[in-house]
């Protein structure tokens, strides 16, 4: 479990769930440290920093927008992932795309910190923050964020520009040599010189004639 990782690192970590079995799973040494509960039930505390990975997708709307508030009110601090497609799990009943989270989550005074990279959570991950900055900084750094993407989609577009020209060219080279073997092998001369080329190709094949016979 998450908090077992974080406490195995000196982190001050605690945690809730809503399953006693997942609950049971935790070592001995953990247990004190968690308890069953709803992520709707008001928090005993205020916390650093709060944690949620693929939760909400199997929330209704409405409790995870209770959740939202929850966690909203006892930190300034979230690191928030919740699965943008899997609609072939059954309890995925609350499926939204990242800038849905983000729009909840500005709502409430948070905003993306585009300086983390929490993509080794999973590949739709963000932290988010107590607005601690004004209007034009945050905006700034969605800008800067737009503009990385937008940088990189275009070295991307021209990449696949120049790697198909030469995948064109190395087909049209192809397709010369085609055709020119194809001609040699209409021509008289080709027809003509068969036999001989058969009999050079049985020399080959014998052991020694190379030697024996310069070839």
């Amino acid at each position: 479990m998450l908090v077992e990782g974080l406490r195995d690192l000196g982190v001050e970590a605690y945690g809730l769930d809503a399953s006693e079995y997942a609950l049971s799973q935790a070592r001995e040494d953990v247990r004190p440290f968690l308890w069953r509960a709803s992520a709707t039930e008001p928090l005993p505390r205020a916390y650093e920093i709060i944690i949620c990975i693929e939760v909400l997708e199997h929330l209704s709307r409405s409790e995870a927008e209770s959740v939202l508030d929850n966690m909203c009110a006892h930190t300034s601090d979230i690191l928030f992932s919740s699965t943008p497609g899997d609609y072939r799990e059954a309890t995925h009943v609350n499926v939204h795309q990242p800038e849905y989270w983000a729009e909840q989550f500005a709502r409430r005074g948070f905003f993306r910190d585009h300086d983390f990279d929490a993509t080794a959570v999973t590949p739709w991950a963000g932290r988010f923050r107590r607005g601690r900055h004004s209007l034009p900084v945050v905006i700034s750094g969605y800008e800067r964020r737009v503009w990385h993407l937008e940088h990189e989609r275009v070295e991307l577009r021209e990449a696949l520009h120049e790697a198909r020209a030469i995948a064109d060219q190395a087909t049209a080279i192809a397709e010369q040599a085609t055709a020119a073997r194809e001609a040699l092998l209409r021509t008289r001369t080709f027809r003509y010189t068969q036999p001989l080329r058969s009999v050079l190709d049985r020399l080959r094949q014998t052991p020694g004639t190379q030697q024996q016979h310069g070839t």
